[in-house]
């Protein structure tokens, strides 16, 4: 399998009925797997949503360990070439449901969400998640992808001027902030609507959340090791990488030159000249240091919020990952 043709947010299933998504490079996260109670029905075999990396770990230790591969000190989950039976493409399904979706209500709505965004060409829009795996239940969120950085942004502006961005009452921003946070919350509820509702990229279309996702091939990141968990603040100097896989931020601070976030939480966080607090872990890069944020799915303990004058106390000072960790 040439793992050059498989591309964040594509599905990988494995020899073993494994569901894996795509993240960045080889770096991928288990997603479904077989098991007799699970609720989600394909093809005559039950599968289990994965509820967190806790249990998508524990299930690949004792059950497929070749899934499992330590970098740099940190364990990470991928899918090995041999591994693979088939990769699922999300431009390629999108266009499969053309034929398929009747009878189907989040499929035609997927599609109904395509036609609106009419000025994105066909090839360059797809769906992924359940309703890429034909997984998905009527009360399934539509991950929708589009391909390449100028079409992206067409579509979210599209959706910010039909009005369909940010709209989605009470109970379903509360349904969200729990879905982004199942365990401990990073950001409180007023904080991560605040930063939510600006984003432009999640909206409701008839009644169903929908999420707007990038795919873009620019993204080359260079080797780095992990030194352990930091706190800092620093200045956003470029926020143009801001929605990529992984999202990427370049930042004016003493020591750190950028911050990343796997987590779609942190997608289009922050915006340039914008000052942020940061929860992750630091890593030396040949040259240069990081902060990664999102080094669990969850992102337990891990954060990018804006430092936002009307709620945060000044500081003339900021925090480096020296200070932070007593280095």
């Amino acid at each position: 399998m040439d793992r050059q043709a498989i591309r964040p947010r594509d599905f990988m299933e494995t020899e073993k009925g494994l569901f894996f998504a795509a993240i960045a490079g080889d770096i991928a996260f288990l997603r479904y797997y077989p098991h007799p109670q699970g609720d989600r029905m394909r093809r005559g075999v039950a599968y289990r949503k994965v509820a967190s990396t806790m249990e998508s770990f524990q299930y690949l230790r004792e059950n497929a360990p070749e899934h499992l591969h330590l970098r740099g000190g940190r364990l990470l989950q991928r899918c090995p070439p041999e591994t693979i039976r088939q990769v699922y493409s999300p431009a390629q399904r999108l266009m499969e449901l053309e034929a398929e979706a009747a009878g189907d209500p989040l499929a035609m709505k997927a599609l109904g969400l395509s036609r609106l965004l009419e000025d994105v060409p066909e090839e360059r829009k797809g769906v992924t998640g359940s309703l890429l795996v034909d997984m998905h239940r009527d009360s399934s969120d539509i991950d929708f992808v589009v391909y390449g950085v100028r079409q992206f942004h067409r579509a979210r502006e599209a959706l910010m001027e039909s009005g369909l961005a940010g709209n989605l009452t009470e109970e379903q921003w509360q349904r969200y902030y729990e879905k982004r946070f199942p365990g401990e919350r990073a950001l409180s509820h007023e904080d991560f609507l605040w930063h939510e509702k600006r984003k432009g990229n999640i909206g409701v279309y008839k009644g169903t959340i929908y999420n707007l996702l990038l795919v873009d091939d620019a993204v080359k990141l260079r080797p780095s090791t992990p030194v352990g968990p930091v706190k800092l603040m620093c200045t956003v100097t470029d926020a143009s990488m801001a929605f990529h896989v992984p999202s990427i931020y370049l930042v004016d601070h003493d020591l750190v030159d950028e911050v990343l976030s796997y987590t779609h939480t942190y997608a289009g966080q922050a915006m340039e000249g914008e000052v942020i607090e940061v929860s992750g872990v630091l890593e030396k890069k040949d040259r240069g240091w990081r902060v990664v944020v999102g080094t669990t799915r969850e992102a337990v303990g891990e954060y990018i919020r804006v430092v936002r004058p009307e709620l945060d106390p000044p500081s003339g000072q900021r925090e480096s990952p020296a200070q932070s960790k007593g280095m």
